[in-house]
C-alpha cells in the first residue's frame, strides 16, 4: 500500500471483528505502514441509526455490506441502505450484497447445517431499495461470477 489507507471495519458480531484484526495483525508492519484500520463492533440497531454511524466513521469513498441485509426485511434493508449512501463522499460507491433467490445451490446447507435462515432476494426486489433515494448518480446490479447465487447492488453518489 502506497498511500494512506483507512479501513473501517463494522460488524455486529465481535468475533468477525476479532479475525479481522488476527489477520491484520499477521501482515508484516513494514507492509502495513500506510495501513490504518479501525474495528467497530456495533449491533444493528446502532447501524440504522445514522448519527451513532457517524460517530465511527466519516464520509467514505467505498462501503461494501455483505452478510447483513440476508437477515433484514425489506423494510429494514431500505433504511440501512439510506444510512450507509449518506455516508459516503461525493463520488463514493456503496456495494450491498445478497443471496440471489434465483441461484442458491448451497440453500440446502446453510439452512439445514448451519442453521443460517437467510432472505433471498431478486434483481428487482434489490434495485428497489435505491428508489428513493437522494444524489444516486448510477444504479447497477451484478451478480457474482460462477455459481450466481449472490447479487451486488451497486450506488454511485
Amino acid at each position: 500500500i502506497a498511500n494512506q489507507v483507512t479501513f473501517n471495519c463494522i460488524d455486529f458480531e465481535k468475533m468477525a471483528i476479532d479475525f479481522v484484526r488476527s489477520r491484520i495483525q499477521k501482515i508484516p508492519e513494514s507492509l502495513r505502514a500506510n495501513l490504518k484500520v479501525n474495528y467497530n463492533n456495533i449491533n444493528i440497531i446502532e447501524a440504522l441509526r445514522k448519527s451513532s454511524l457517524e460517530k465511527k466513521i466519516t464520509r467514505q469513498d467505498l462501503i461494501y455490506a455483505i452478510g447483513v441485509f440476508d437477515y433484514l426485511n425489506d423494510k429494514l434493508a431500505i433504511r440501512l441502505v439510506k444510512v450507509l449512501f449518506d455516508l459516503l463522499k461525493p463520488g463514493g460507491k456503496l456495494i450491498v450484497c445478497n443471496a440471489n433467490v434465483d441461484k442458491t445451490p448451497q440453500r440446502t446447507y446453510f439452512e439445514f447445517l448451519g442453521e443460517w435462515y437467510m432472505i433471498y432476494r431478486t434483481k428487482e426486489g434489490m434495485l428497489q431499495w435505491a428508489t428513493q433515494l437522494v444524489g444516486v448518480k448510477n444504479t447497477s446490479l451484478e451478480v457474482a461470477s460462477g455459481n450466481n447465487c449472490y447479487l451486488f447492488l451497486i450506488l454511485e453518489k
